[in-house]
């Protein structure tokens, strides 16, 4: 069995929001192993740095857990993890050279579970203006889209962008999916061609995306400390750590 992990991070009206499923996290094989040895391993921190303006994941900025010692930089994608971390309340900074530090307060972490923190620095030097001075959504519940089995089977992955309209208290109001990028066999077939093919798998993979962000929850974005409803892009990626022949191969 392999196990999905995501990340999400969130910006306000015309920002642009990532969330991500996958067999493997960030390049990084992960072991098949049971509730009980996870737990023993603690909980995990995971996450996305980005500058806050282009949007553009940045690549090796240092996430760590203030007091620990425990730290994670950044791949070419923006993403982190931090594993093995012990169940309680931290403090948790991102940082990046040209950037401002930024440090999330009371981040809390549950044995043998996952936290997420998601960071939008800014470069030194760089005013803030009314659109990004306020404050974003922000989630503070969120669900894990499952792989669809048929997908799996047939080596199909991709990205599905929702669109997300979120109120001022902080539920969501309308979801619907507006782009899928998808390929299968090794990228040799995409999107259109992918669609065709493996129909069902992909109705089913944007299915259980949505399903899963129906169950997620929001702090609403703040103007002016007041809240007010907001439209957010989530992607949603599927991606498996291994082709269907290599397992197969594994298998034998």
């Amino acid at each position: 069995m392999k196990t999905l992990f995501y990340t999400v991070t969130i910006f306000s009206l015309s920002h642009f929001a990532y969330s991500q499923v996958s067999d493997r996290f960030f390049s990084a094989n992960v072991p098949d192993i049971s509730a009980s040895e996870q737990q023993k391993q603690g909980g995990s921190i995971i996450g996305t740095v980005i500058d806050i303006i282009d949007r553009n994941p940045i690549d090796n900025a240092t996430v760590e857990i203030l007091g620990t010692g425990l730290k994670f930089n950044t791949l070419k994608d923006g993403q982190f993890k931090i594993s093995n971390v012990a169940q309680g309340f931290y403090q948790v900074r991102g940082t990046a050279a040209g950037y401002d530090l930024q440090t999330q307060n009371n981040l809390y972490v549950e044995e043998g579970k996952q936290a997420t923190a998601f960071f939008m620095l800014k470069k030194i030097g760089l005013k803030e203006t009314v659109e990004n001075a306020d404050t974003s959504p922000v989630p503070i519940s969120t669900k894990s889209p499952s792989y669809p089995d048929e997908a799996r089977k047939n080596g199909v992955q991709g990205i599905f962008y929702f669109m997300i309209e979120i109120s001022e208290t902080g539920s969501i109001v309308s979801a619907k999916c507006a782009e899928r990028n998808v390929y299968a066999e090794e990228g040799k077939l995409k999107d259109a061609q992918v669609i065709q093919k493996y129909t069902q798998a992909v109705n089913q993979m944007e299915k259980e995306a949505l399903e899963s962000l129906w169950q997620w929850k929001f702090k609403p974005a703040m103007k002016d400390g007041i809240p007010i409803s907001s439209r957010v892009t989530i992607p949603v990626k599927f991606k498996l750590d291994s082709s269907p022949k290599e397992e197969k191969k594994e298998k034998k």
